[in-house]
């Protein structure tokens, strides 16, 4: 505290200033005023002998002056040069004390006499004092505050909020990812890996939901489970991979699905099923792996969910004449009709094409195929599949277009087997 010499000047007799700090009121005995320059009774500051001046008990000399003697000193002898200092911790009621007795009036509770001042102060925010007539206040402990002047007890800090210092006048809140449980905390507890804290003061964390998890302690945030993975549980610190046969399409999952009739997983923490591939099928729910159709047969189509779907394999030995198979290049008239012949092992029925086929498409020209120029072409109004049991051989006459002329197209046969075959053309 700061320790100005409070240097009255007053020429005596004064009438001293009574400055009374009523026990209990908490108050400062505020600074006295100016005093004002009177004669003291026996004693002539400017005698005509040019006798020394001596000042009374009570005051001190200073320059040829008497000053009174300030609240907290006293003077108990005459020709004083220098005031004397109440006991620690006691002061006076007003100016001008003669005697060590006068020093009885004692700070109350909430505050303290200061050793520099000799003032009644009241304790500062932070700080406390429950006794009355000390030298000081006391800090406030960690864990606690106090908010105001001029205290006699200090306050817990709330659960919440904590203080991890001494004097503090406030409390710290819990800050987002952390906790504080219990009042006269001196530190916040960082949420458990499982739980997580959006916001600060709080008092308990929060499990992560279903669907998502926290790995790390201190968390603001629970973290949705990825796609492939999910969990059913609260307060989790990871998420669990969909199992073989099953599958997580999105994020946030609680459950894996089971893979569908058609489809199959073989592998753990996927987001989705496989389809069947042509040649095999899948009947039931969380397959992982697809069943095989039976030696010489396949499907038409991936995703078969039945054996009823596989279909006997044709044997295709390949295209026949006028038709050379890739990778040549047959040259045919464009607009003229094709004779595309081939043989399946035997009377399948004339249904042994896939729905939508065939199908053709242009293609570039390939300088360095081999031309084959078609020894064969029929007379058609349009294209059309037949069967001729003495050969063992099909024909689907194919009807071109005028338009492509000088250009090269590529017709698909696709067969109700599933297999699918080229040949090449080019147009003149």
């Amino acid at each position: 505290m700061p320790t100005p010499h409070l240097l009255l000047r007053t020429l005596v007799p004064i009438v001293a200033f009574a400055l009374v700090a009523c026990a209990g009121d908490g108050l400062q005995s505020p600074e006295p005023p100016p005093p004002e320059e009177v004669a003291t009774p026996g004693i002539n500051l400017l005698p005509d002998e040019g006798e020394p001046v001596t000042c009374s008990p009570g005051s001190y000399e200073d320059g040829g002056v008497c000053f009174l003697a300030p609240i907290g000193y006293y003077v108990n002898i005459s020709g004083a040069t220098f005031p004397f200092p109440c006991p620690l911790a006691k002061t006076t009621s007003g100016h001008g004390s003669t005697s060590v007795s006068q020093c009885i009036v004692v700070a109350p509770p909430g505050s303290f006499v200061s050793p520099d001042t000799h003032l009644i102060t009241p304790c500062p925010a932070g700080q406390y004092q429950p006794f009355a007539g000390d030298s000081e206040c006391f800090f406030a402990p960690q864990g606690s505050y106090v908010p105001g002047t001029g205290a006699t007890g200090y306050l817990q800090c709330p659960s919440g909020k904590f203080s991890s210092s001494f004097g503090a006048s406030s409390c710290t809140p819990a800050p987002a990812g952390y906790i504080v449980s219990f009042p006269g905390a001196t530190f916040p507890v960082a949420c458990a890996a499982g739980t997580y804290q959006p916001n600060e003061g709080m008092t308990s964390c929060l499990p992560s939901p279903a669907g998502s998890f926290v790995p790390v302690t201190g968390a603001q945030q629970a973290t949705p489970c990825s796609a492939g993975s999910y969990q059913q549980f609260l307060g989790q610190e990871s998420c669990l991979a969909a199992p073989a046969g099953y599958h997580v399409p999105g994020t946030g999952a609680t459950l894996p699905i089971q893979c569908a009739a058609g489809t199959y997983q073989p592998l753990t923490g996927k987001s989705e099923c496989l389809p069947a591939p042509i040649g095999s099928y899948v009947a039931g729910l969380g397959a992982t792996e697809a069943t095989p159709c039976p030696a010489g047969a396949t499907t038409t189509a991936t995703g078969a969910t039945s054996s009823a779907q596989c279909v006997t394999t044709f044997a295709f030995t390949g295209f026949f004449a006028p038709v050379d198979n890739a990778p040549a290049l047959n040259v045919a008239k464009a607009g003229s009709a094709i004779p595309v012949k081939f043989s399946l092992g035997g009377n399948q029925g004339l249904n042994v094409m896939a729905e939508g086929y065939p199908t053709v498409q242009a293609i570039a020209c390939d300088a360095s195929a081999t031309l084959d120029v078609l020894e064969e072409t029929v007379t058609a109004g349009k294209s059309s599949l037949s069967y001729d049991a003495t050969t063992d051989r099909y024909t689907y006459v194919w009807k071109s277009d005028k338009s492509w002329t000088l250009s090269c197209r590529r017709l698909t046969v696709r067969l109700t087997d599933g297999t699918t075959k080229t040949a090449d053309f080019m147009f003149k």
